[in-house]
């Protein structure tokens, strides 16, 4: 069977890439088929095979230029054409992809992710001007699919209500590299700070956040993308800023966490589930998509913003840090573990 990879973009890594890598990796002569490919910009095994995208990767500079562009993806999807030679697309989308052409007898499998367009928070008038287009075109190309995974059971709702009938609509849950994050002996540290992911914050509710923690007696440090952050950096420290790190550098940064929050409502929570897998507690938001992702020791929902409710959370994981058992706390991420994702992948091939 000839198996095509298509995806969003080659611009940088996030959760999509990851997949289509390990996709990659399970068929070493699938090509690569992408809206925007900046040669270069991602390392490792992606960039050793071919890629074919469309004339916007000779507009487009980085990630969020290709959302300010995206009013254009509609006609260069279109223009994008896998050939008939291929028996099946495997289709990692973020929202977009789904609009690349595939022939009429190429079955197509994609898995729809979040759209990444959505986690965006400053947009110029011309996105939310076309924003409504980009969607409603997204939501048809979705019926190209025979076969469409999604993450989460709320995912799911809403894709079996905008598709035809006759489509499958699965839920798969994403992965990330559990060996990565092994159990480390806690008393390695002194778990003198809260881990805080930094995406989905702006700088008021951030130094709120630190502050907060400082007034129990312990630091908060973020950690993620914290480009927007800058000025708060300059009040509080660039020592309070972990970034985005390599899996050699995140996990033992993790590990010595007292544990992590994340007030993020969307997205693969992929940093609190490698907490939880280096047996540090965690506090994410109550959402649905949480509650079937979280189920076990080590996780406290917050179910609103105010300051009172945040100093309690901090207060409650602090003073029970110590108590877990971390075995049961690493053992809920299992699930998401790349070897039960490969597996699904390969039966799911064979049945085509």
């Amino acid at each position: 069977m000839k198996i095509a990879i298509s995806c969003d973009h080659v611009l940088e890594r996030n959760q999509a890439l990851a997949i289509v890598e390990m996709v990659g990796s399970i068929y070493e002569d699938a090509e690569i088929f992408t809206i925007v490919h900046k040669p270069g910009n991602v390392l490792g095994p992606i960039e050793q095979r071919k890629i074919r995208s469309t004339y916007l990767s000779h507009k487009v500079k980085d990630k969020d230029h290709f959302y300010r562009c995206g009013f254009l993806v509609p006609s260069a999807a279109k223009n994008l054409h896998i050939p008939c030679n291929f028996d099946l697309v495997i289709n990692i989308s973020s929202g977009l992809s789904q609009g690349i052409q595939t022939c009429e007898g190429t079955k197509v499998l994609t898995y729809l992710l979040p759209f990444e367009s959505d986690e965006r928070k400053k947009r110029k008038w011309w996105e939310r001007l076309f924003s409504s287009y980009l969607k409603e075109w997204s939501r048809k190309a979705l019926n190209a699919s025979d076969l469409i995974w999604v993450p989460d059971e709320v995912t799911k709702e809403w894709v079996e209500e905008v598709v035809s009938e006759s489509i499958e609509v699965k839920v798969v849950y994403p992965f990330f590299n559990i060996e990565d994050f092994p159990l480390i002996p806690s008393n390695y540290w002194k778990h003198d700070f809260f881990a805080v992911e930094a995406k989905g914050m702006d700088c008021k509710f951030a130094e709120e956040v630190f502050d907060l923690a400082a007034e129990l007696g312990v630091k908060a440090v973020f950690v993620g993308e914290d480009d927007h952050l800058n000025p708060l950096k300059k009040l509080k420290g660039e020592k309070s800023f972990f970034g985005s790190r390599c899996t050699g550098e995140l996990a033992p940064f993790l590990a010595a966490s007292r544990g992590f929050i994340s007030f993020k409502e969307k997205g693969f929570p992929d940093l609190a589930l490698k907490t939880l897998s280096v047996g540090r507690p965690v506090i994410v938001r109550d959402t649905t998509i949480h509650k079937e992702y979280f189920k076990g020791d080590g996780v406290s929902f917050l179910p609103h913003l105010a300051k009172d409710k945040i100093r309690e959370v901090f207060k409650k994981v602090g003073d029970t840090h110590k108590d877990l058992d971390v075995k049961k706390v690493r053992a809920q991420v299992m699930k998401f573990s790349p070897q039960k994702f490969k597996g699904e992948l390969l039966r799911t091939v064979k049945s085509f």
